[in-house]
C-alpha cells in the first residue's frame, strides 16, 4: 500500500479546523490520478444530472449544487461544466459514457471513478461512477476540490484526468473534540457550527464520527436533548457517516439500541423515552446545571469557610465538574467546625436489595488541614437511616484525577432510597473538585472480595429515578 495515496484511518480530531483553502493534492490523495491533455478555461456555469431518480442521488445532486453555488459556481441548464452522477447498476444514457468510465477491481461499495473531460462543443464533461450512493459521494467530495480554490472561489481552469479511488481501511473516524451540542434556550441545539464541523469531516471522507459525552440521559434532561440528537444522527447518515454517540457510560448509552462496541452499523440508534438508566443516580457526572445547584443535586452552602460551585474548566469526563473552595480566613465568629455542613447531596429511590458500591472520581489542589469525605447511606420510607453509613476518605495535597470508592452496602428490603454526599470535615485551605459520582451494584469476585456488577446486565427493577 503506498501510504501517501492511503485513505486514513486514524482520528481526526477537531476543534475548530477547517479544511485548508487549496491543498495540493485532495485530502484524502485519490489511489490513482492520470492527467489527460493540457488545461482548459470554461465559464464558471454547471448543470447536474443522474441516472436515477433515487432519494440517495437526489441529496448528492442537491448537496454538490449547494456547495458549488457558494462557491461562487452558478447552476444553469446546459452550464458550461455537465455533471452526470452514475450508478453502474442503473441504465446507462442513450448518449453513453466515456470508455475511460469504468468500474475496476477494488471499488467496493466507496469506490468511484472520476472522469472529466473537454467536449467537441467547448464544454466540458464530468462523469462520477460508482456502485452505490456512497461511493458517488465520495466522488462528489473530489469534485468539491476540483471545482473549488476556496469555500467562496470557484475554480474554473481545469485539466482532463481520470481518478480511481476507493479507501484502504474501512473504517475512517473524526472526532469532534470540542464542539458539543449547546445548551440555548432551555434545550440542546444541532447547530450550524456543529454542522460545518460534520461537512468538514465529511469532505476528507471520513465514515464514522464520534461526538463526546455531552450530557448525561437522565429523565430531567433527555426531553431537551432528544430532538438534537435525532437531528445529528440524520445529519450524518445522510453523508453516510455513522454517528457514534461517546456517552461516558453505558448509563447514557442505555437511551440507545447500542451493547456491542463502539462500532455500530450493524445495531443502529433508536430513540426512546424509557426512564431507566443502569446507574443508580442521576446527572452523576454534573452535566446538567441549574440555578442554584446540579439537576438532582442539593448544596448546603455556608456564609464563611467555603462554597460548592459548578466548574467547566475541569473534568474528569465531559464538560463540568463541582468545585469545593475552601477560605484560608473564615470570618473570626465563624464556627470552627462549620466546613463540614458544606455538602453535596443527592437522595435517589432504590428497589432491589443487595450489596451497593460507591464510586468517585476527585482532585485537590493545596487540600490541607482537614479530611475529604464522600458518604452513603439507605433510608426506610420514614426517612430513618436503617444502613451502615460508609465513607471513603479523600486524600490531601495537590492530586491529579484520581477514583475513590466506598462499600459495600448491604441494603435490605426496608431500604427506599440512597443518600450520597460529599463534604470536609474540619477547617482547612485548598480546593476539591468531584466528577462523575456513580452508585453500582456489587456482586462478590470469588476471592473473598466484592467487584461492580457489569451494567448492561442489570435489572430496570434496580432503579427507577424520579
Amino acid at each position: 500500500m503506498n501510504t501517501k495515496t492511503s485513505w486514513m484511518a486514524a482520528f481526526l480530531i477537531v476543534s475548530s479546523f477547517c479544511i485548508p483553502a487549496k491543498a495540493a493534492d485532495p485530502i484524502p490523495t485519490p489511489q490513482v490520478t492520470n492527467f489527460l491533455g493540457k488545461e482548459f478555461q470554461i465559464q464558471g456555469t454547471f448543470s447536474i444530472d443522474v441516472s436515477s431518480s433515487g432519494q440517495a442521488l437526489g441529496f448528492i445532486k442537491n448537496y454538490l449544487s449547494s456547495y458549488l453555488e457558494s462557491a461562487g459556481w452558478q447552476g444553469v441548464p446546459g452550464g458550461d461544466l455537465s455533471i452526470r452522477l452514475q450508478l453502474f447498476t442503473d441504465p446507462i444514457p442513450a448518449s453513453g459514457l466515456s470508455p475511460k468510465v469504468e468500474r475496476f477491481e477494488n471499488m467496493g461499495q466507496e469506490g468511484y471513478c472520476l472522469v472529466l473531460e473537454l467536449g467537441t462543443d467547448t464544454r466540458a464533461q464530468m462523469t462520477i461512477a460508482a456502485e452505490s450512493g456512497h461511493g458517488i459521494f465520495n466522488g462528489a467530495m473530489t469534485a468539491l476540490w476540483l471545482l473549488t480554490i476556496d469555500a467562496n472561489t470557484p475554480e474554473t481552469t481545469l485539466k482532463p484526468l481520470v481518478i480511481l479511488d476507493y479507501p484502504d481501511h474501512p473504517i475512517r473516524a473524526g472526532y469532534l473534540y470540542s464542539i458539543k451540542l449547546p445548551w440555548v434556550d432551555g434545550q440542546y441545539q444541532f447547530t450550524d457550527e456543529v454542522r460545518a464541523r460534520i461537512d468538514d469531516l465529511v469532505r476528507m471522507k471520513v465514515n464514522a464520527l464520534f461526538m463526546p459525552k455531552t450530557f448525561s440521559m437522565s429523565d430531567s434532561t433527555w426531553s431537551n436533548a432528544k430532538d438534537a440528537l435525532e437531528q445529528f444522527v440524520q445529519y450524518c447518515r445522510q453523508r453516510y457517516v455513522e454517528p457514534v454517540l461517546s456517552a461516558g457510560s453505558l448509563r447514557d448509552s442505555s437511551r440507545f439500541a447500542y451493547r456491542d462496541g463502539w462500532w455500530i452499523r450493524k445495531e443502529p440508534f433508536h430513540f426512546e423515552n424509557t426512564s431507566f438508566v443502569p446507574w443508580i443516580l442521576n446527572n452523576g457526572g454534573f452535566e446538567q446545571q441549574s440555578c442554584s445547584a446540579p439537576e438532582a443535586w442539593e448544596l448546603t452552602q455556608i456564609p464563611s469557610g467555603g462554597r460548592w460551585v459548578p466548574d467547566d474548566s475541569t473534568s474528569h469526563d465531559g464538560s463540568w465538574s463541582m468545585r469545593l473552595e475552601l477560605e484560608d480566613d473564615p470570618q473570626e465568629d465563624s464556627d470552627p467546625s462549620s466546613t463540614n455542613k458544606l455538602v453535596l447531596r443527592q437522595t435517589t429511590p432504590i428497589k432491589t436489595s443487595g450489596r451497593y458500591g460507591l464510586f468517585v472520581w476527585y482532585r485537590t489542589d493545596g487540600l490541607e488541614d482537614h479530611t475529604g469525605q464522600v458518604t452513603f447511606y439507605g433510608k426506610n420510607k420514614n426517612g430513618e437511616i436503617v444502613t451502615e453509613v460508609i465513607s471513603a476518605t479523600l486524600a490531601t495535597g495537590t492530586n491529579s484525577w484520581q477514583e475513590t470508592s466506598a462499600g459495600p452496602l448491604e441494603v435490605g428490603p426496608d431500604t427506599v432510597s440512597l443518600s450520597v454526599y460529599s463534604r470536609v470535615m474540619e477547617p482547612g485551605h485548598g480546593t476539591l473538585w468531584i466528577d462523575d459520582v456513580k452508585v453500582l451494584p456489587m456482586a462478590a469476585d470469588g476471592q473473598g472480595g466484592w467487584t461492580p456488577v457489569d451494567p448492561s446486565s442489570i435489572s430496570e427493577d434496580v432503579a427507577k429515578p424520579d
